[in-house]
């Protein structure tokens, strides 16, 4: 038990692991380099026009398999996370998380097929374009596996096209379309 170690022994332990702890957060992350100035705040700007569709979207029309879908956006985390849910309430609920890292917009998506694509958008997109490409899918055996690879979005006013497409050893599986109109004003 605790009170049969030494108090010398624990207060040397409690410092080491705030150490360690302290020095993990003060770590650079290695997964991205930073990127140019003018991407940045290309990043920038689609992540602003993320956070404007906060509120509840629908479905208008579009590929069948998502007749009647609705979409959540969601702004959190002091304005740094931007979250979708997709079929809210339904068996098969997804969740997309989208936040800067380092310079460049990512996103995570945690799919009802029980992975986890990691994307970044693209910043050589027009405006009213965001284009995610699959960095690396957790939760698979290879990028082979069958997964969400590509997800385009096209903002209008009051409108949101996307196109998800899934790949499947390493070659296109087919692409979902949604056409979406906010629901709430």
């Amino acid at each position: 038990m605790l009170r049969d170690v030494p108090r010398s022994i624990l207060s040397a332990l409690c410092a080491t692991a705030l150490l360690a702890g302290l020095a993990g957060c003060a770590s650079p992350t290695t997964a991205s380099a930073p990127v140019d100035e003018a991407a940045a705040a290309r990043s920038a700007r689609m992540f602003e026009r993320l956070k404007d569709l906060e509120g509840t979207w629908v479905s208008s029309g579009a590929d069948a398999a998502m007749e009647g879908a609705e979409l959540r956006y969601r702004v959190t985390s002091g304005g740094s996370a931007v979250i979708e849910t997709i079929f809210p309430g339904a068996q098969h609920e997804m969740v997309s998380v989208y936040t800067l890292d380092n310079g460049r917009l990512v996103m995570t998506h945690y799919c009802a097929m029980g992975n986890q694509p990691f994307m970044v958008a693209r910043t050589d997109t027009d405006e009213d374009t965001i284009h995610f490409v699959c960095e690396r899918a957790g939760n698979t055996g290879s990028h082979a596996d069958p997964h969400m690879h590509e997800g385009v979005f096209t903002l209008g006013d009051g409108t949101l096209h996307a196109e998800w497409t899934m790949f499947k050893d390493l070659d296109r599986g087919g692409t979902v379309v949604i056409d979406l109109v906010r629901a709430d004003g």
